[in-house]
């Protein structure tokens, strides 16, 4: 048993927390209404890949480097020739 236990926090750190909640909270239903609206396989990770991107650039304002967006690129490449096996 623990004794002398003192819980402190900072409002900002507890607002982060919850905004990181409510936002995995919103992957989980986007991914759920995705899931229920039939699309799944390489089309599901596009759909996820463009809103991972979309947050990525208003919510967080990462912008990607260079280097960086070679790799997309080649990313998205190989998902646009990439055919399910016969």
């Amino acid at each position: 048993m623990l004794t002398g236990v003192h819980l402190a926090s900072q409002p900002l750190g507890l607002a982060f927390a919850f905004a990181n909640a409510g936002l995995f909270a919103t992957y989980i239903v986007i991914a759920h209404r995705v899931a229920q609206a039939g699309i799944s396989g390489i089309d599901g990770l596009g759909i996820a890949m463009l809103i991972a991107t979309v947050i990525g650039l208003l919510v967080l304002a990462q912008v990607p480097t260079p280097a960086e967006l070679i790799g997309i690129a080649l990313v998205v490449a190989g998902v646009a020739v990439h055919r399910d096996p016969a």
